[in-house]
């Protein structure tokens, strides 16, 4: 059984972790804490008396909403022997941040990770300078109680949450001082993150200051903020023979503070670093700069959070500045389609009153063509031929004159109509004049021959009006491109194949096409799956512009991904009842 400082009993949970110096377990009945045991080599009076120490003087306030540190807050025995402590818990769903410090994050993570901290949207940008606003501040609170140094300060020791909060951990390494005496020592440091005077500190024996928190916070922000460490390079002579990091530091060897021309291959992240606020680059140069012990001061920790938060103000008024241009650049493009709109307007009308003209003289020849009809109800059946070529050549000009423009499109459904009304009256005729026939003999067979030379005409002219229904659709669509949106950024953008499935999120296409006029046309979109089945987001209205242009089309699927099925799939583009444009397209397990 184990049991706290006060002799009050706790029983442990689950592992949660595992370490060098122990193991991490929860507690049963207490969600907030957790218990670190050590392993037996690590147990020393020494670590029991610094705990104790801990535990009665703890920084203020130890969590807020966006960090949490991970104090001790009672000693642990077991039957009477120190076997570890008690701490406040890290916020559930927490990682170390080493992903975030490398070039890329790891596919594995969550989507979460990838839309928040991805370095190339500025929703990535600004959520990193937050991350770091966070972890300074923390570091800071730690500071102001003016006892403790981490001095193992680095990934490691830090757990975030795809939202940005940050819980500071183990805290039982640190360096305690208390009226300039150094009651306990912190065991270990990360040679990465070591300061440039750290030799000469530790051979003159004297307190670890604050100064040296901020040299390994400055690299562990750098990381985050650029993805490689700030002294990673290939120096030129006579630095050209320092290989490690630890070399490097020793003789501040960093473009931030000697610049990209003492060395012949920088990485290229490290150019990351320029595209930051001077403040913020200065800020960095103080902190890596030459050091000696006694003399140099390096930026206090609220300054480094103050500059922080500064660039994320920057970056924010930035986008402002560029959403303004792009409303303004918007404005404009919508005066001069206006112009060009006004532009064409008289010559639309002009063709539009043309088209009437001759739609009038179609109306009158389709008159007189129901005035023949009449007419054969008491003449011999070969007049039935007659009849049929004048319905083809009424069709004919009917075809020939037909406009992509909306309006002429209605009347060409007007003639469609009259058309179906003829064909219903022929067939009348024919089957009127098939009875007289049959008086007749020997005349049978070739009624018969007729009426199918008819049907057979009458079907392949239906053919024909699809076709050229096709051909004269207000718009020629050339291809289809896709982009793939989750709500907070793009999965990929104008993909004609080989979508990643895991990045296909809501897929907006958009036609590349040739309009005829100006108008708006209702177009449906409809997606065929390898499995048969077909969906969409059905039919609707956009505004189509003369000449060869591009429009995104309503978006169909979700912001989780992996909704379309790894294969050979098809999308469709519907006109008026009729497909105007079809594009395969195959999606992949990335």
């Amino acid at each position: 059984m184990y049991t706290t400082l006060s002799g009050k009993e706790i029983s442990l949970s689950k592992k949660i972790a595992k370490g060098g110096e122990g193991e991490v377990f929860e507690i049963l009945g207490n969600r907030g804490s957790c218990i670190k045991i050590y392993h037996k080599h690590i147990r020393s009076k020494e670590k029991e008396e610094k705990l104790k120490y801990m535990v009665l003087n703890p920084p203020s306030d130890l969590q807020g909403i966006n960090y949490k540190i991970c104090w001790p807050k009672d000693v642990i025995y077991k039957e009477g022997e120190f076997v570890g402590f008690m701490m406040y818990k890290a916020f559930d769903n927490s990682l170390l941040p080493y992903h975030l410090c490398q070039p890329l994050i790891p596919k594995k993570l969550s989507n979460q990770w990838h839309t928040t901290f991805n370095r190339k949207t500025f929703k990535g940008r600004t959520s990193r300078l937050k991350l770091s606003v966070n972890i300074v501040a923390v570091v800071n609170r730690i500071h102001n109680n003016k006892r403790y140094i981490i001095v193992d300060l680095k990934p490691q020791n830090l757990l975030v949450t795809a939202f940005g909060k940050v819980s500071i951990i183990d805290m039982d390494s640190v360096q305690i001082v208390q009226n300039e005496k150094v009651l306990f020592k912190a065991p270990v440091s990360t040679p990465e993150y070591t300061p440039p005077e750290a030799s000469d500190i530790i051979r003159s024996k004297i307190p670890i200051t604050k100064d040296w928190d901020t040299f390994s916070l400055g690299v562990l922000v750098y990381e985050i903020l650029c993805g490689i460490h700030p002294y990673v390079g290939s120096a030129k002579p006579p630095f050209d023979n320092l290989n490690t990091i630890q070399e490097k530091i020793k003789e501040n060897l960093t473009h931030v503070t000697k610049g990209e021309s003492a060395f012949s291959v920088l990485p290229p992240l490290q150019k990351i670093f320029y595209d930051y606020s001077d403040d913020l680059k200065n800020i960095f140069k103080r902190i890596f700069c030459p050091y000696k012990i006694g003399i140099t001061v390096r930026p206090s920790l609220d300054e480094f959070g103050e500059t922080l938060f500064n660039a994320v103000a920057l970056l924010e008024e930035d986008l402002k500045k560029e959403e303004q241009k792009r409303l303004e650049q918007e404005k404009i493009k919508k005066k001069l389609e206006e112009k060009e709109a006004i532009e064409n307007y008289k010559k639309l009308k002009n063709d539009y009153d043309l088209t009437l003209s001759k739609l009038a003289v179609h109306k009158s020849d389709n008159t007189s063509l129901r005035k023949q009809l009449e007419e054969t109800k008491n003449k011999p059946n070969a007049l039935v031929p007659v009849l049929v070529i004048c319905l083809l050549i009424f069709m004919g000009l009917f075809i020939g004159n037909y406009s992509s423009n909306d309006k002429l499109l209605k009347e060409y459904n007007l003639l469609m109509d009259d058309y179906n009304i003829d064909t219903k009256n022929l067939k009348t005729e024919v089957s009127s004049l098939k009875n007289e026939i049959l008086k007749s003999a020997g005349y049978e067979r070739v009624s018969e021959n007729r009426r199918l030379e008819l049907k057979n005409k009458i079907k392949n002219q239906q053919r024909e009006i699809s076709r050229l229904k096709v051909k004269s659709a207000p718009i020629t669509i050339s291809e289809i491109y896709f982009d793939s949106w989750d709500g907070d950024g793009y999965g990929f953008k104008k993909k004609r194949n080989n979508l990643p499935r895991s990045k296909s999120f809501y897929l907006y296409p958009s036609i590349v096409y040739q309009g005829k006029v100006d108008q708006t046309l209702k177009l449906k979109v409809m997606y065929f799956y390898p499995d048969g089945s077909s969906d969409g987001p059905g039919a609707n209205s956009y505004k189509i512009y003369k000449g060869i242009r591009n429009v995104e089309l309503s978006g169909w699927g979700n912001r989780d991904g992996n909704w379309l099925n790894s294969g050979n799939h098809k999308i469709e583009i519907w006109f008026d009842g009729v497909k105007i444009y079809q594009q395969y397209f195959s999606v992949t397990d990335d």
